[in-house]
């Protein structure tokens, strides 16, 4: 795997940039979103319902969220249904 991951992040009424999170730890909303293939209101939804539905785990520094990647793996791994 030593290809980089680049993602595209679009932000409203821009088009959308690329965006490499390559050796990144920890990814504002918009990147965690771009890079678990989820949405923006989707990561916010499950944030703000607290423990009552399973969410990905975040950190608030300030104002400021972030995700780890490696939570947001660990989460789209627990996610996966079985076939």
């Amino acid at each position: 795997m030593s290809k980089s991951k680049k993602h595209h992040v679009s932000k409203p009424g821009r088009r959308a940039e690329v965006v490499s999170i390559e050796g990144r730890r920890a990814l504002s909303e918009r990147e965690a979103a771009a890079y678990s293939s989820l949405s923006r209101s989707f990561l916010r939804q499950k944030r703000m319902r607290g423990a009552q539905a399973p969410r990905p785990p975040f950190c608030k520094i300030g104002r400021k969220v972030v995700y780890l990647r490696d939570d947001l793996d660990r989460f789209l791994e627990q996610s996966r249904q079985a076939a």
